[in-house]
């Protein structure tokens, strides 16, 4: 037994990863950017997204694109509608902003556009 206070980690106990950020190590500081962790249906959502966004597209025919970068993904789309006086609504894209383009949001627009003004 050792002497002088000073305590001994058994070798075959697993040591705890140092914390990093509050209650976290760097995995689970990790783990909290990587939205496959949270999200293990990703890729399915990505692609239907992306189908329902081609559709409505489709259906609510090209927007007006305006540009404030230099990159062609530096651009937001504007879906206008028909109706005089209606509301704006901005949707800006979230998440990881490392993937993705403005077109496979799309159809979270149509439901807007297609909304009668209400005063």
């Amino acid at each position: 037994m050792p002497t002088g206070g000073a305590a001994v980690q058994d070798p075959r106990t697993p040591q705890e990863e140092p914390r990093v950020w509050l209650d976290m190590d760097q995995a689970a500081l990790d783990a909290a950017y990587d939205q496959s962790v949270w999200a293990p249906n990703r890729e399915q959502m990505i692609i239907r997204h992306r189908t329902n966004s081609e559709m409505a597209r489709t259906r609510l025919s090209a927007p007006q694109r305006y540009t404030y970068g230099a990159t062609p993904i530096e651009g937001l789309d504007v879906y206008r509608t028909p109706h005089a006086h209606a509301p704006i609504h901005l949707f800006i894209h979230g998440g990881a902003w490392r993937a993705g383009l403005a077109a496979h949001s799309a159809f979270l627009g149509e439901l807007f556009v297609h909304a009668e003004a209400r005063r």
